[in-house]
């Protein structure tokens, strides 16, 4: 299989910020605490506040309670209180290069990196 791949940078469609990001310029670096890398993670990882993630736990409890059908996702939610649990957030622009199909585009990306991560920090 032939692969390929186009860096964002290389469309001026994207703004400047979204541009030197992904190329890693060292001028954006006293806005960001890490580098966006994968090997970046153990440190995020590290940062996890317990008080912050049992209340985002509880929050979608309470949201998810009296969702029909939504019952099978209340053990995972419940997982979120684990001291070797984390989350990856992601935003979408709704309206970007295709509407839909970005968003699951983005969310593909997102499991993606969820699972990369997931394997290289398996505690």
């Amino acid at each position: 299989m032939i692969v390929d791949s186009i860096a964002i940078s290389d469309f001026d469609v994207f703004s400047k910020i979204d541009r030197d990001l992904n190329k890693k310029n060292n001028s954006l670096s006293e806005f960001l605490r890490w580098a966006p890398e994968l090997s970046t993670f153990h440190q995020i990882i590290q940062t996890r506040n317990p008080a912050k993630k049992a209340v985002v736990a509880e929050v979608l409890h309470q949201q998810y309670a009296d969702i029909p059908g939504a019952h099978a996702a209340l053990p995972q939610i419940t997982k979120l209180k684990l001291a070797n649990t984390y989350t990856v957030c992601t935003a979408h622009q709704p309206c970007l290069f295709g509407g839909p199909l970005f968003v699951i585009s983005k969310a593909i990306s997102t499991i993606k990196l969820a699972r990369q991560i997931q394997d290289q920090h398996p505690e």
